[in-house]
């Protein structure tokens, strides 16, 4: 319980441009609420952060790390502690 989930961006040199055109996660920036309730995980925190701001020596031990390979949902890291 309590553990923390890191949507990492890839980098890009997409333009923000657009309510409706947004690259990797950040579509997500405003969910968190919905995306704890929907799946009854108030515990957790969420973070979304770009490709260049991934500092893996600031990164708590129960944290899942999920990034984006192209279009496809890859693991960068796993949890090596679960937290109580």
């Amino acid at each position: 319980m309590n553990g923390q989930l890191l949507l990492v961006n890839p980098a890009t040199e997409q333009t923000e441009y657009a309510v409706y055109l947004m690259p990797g996660f950040k579509v997500l920036e405003f969910g968190e609420s919905f995306i704890k309730k929907s799946y009854h995980r108030e515990d957790i925190s969420l973070r979304i952060i770009d490709e260049h701001d991934l500092d893996p020596t600031g990164i708590r031990p129960d944290s899942m790390i999920l990034g984006l390979d192209g279009g496809t949902l890859k693991a960068i890291a796993k949890p090596t502690k679960v937290m109580q």
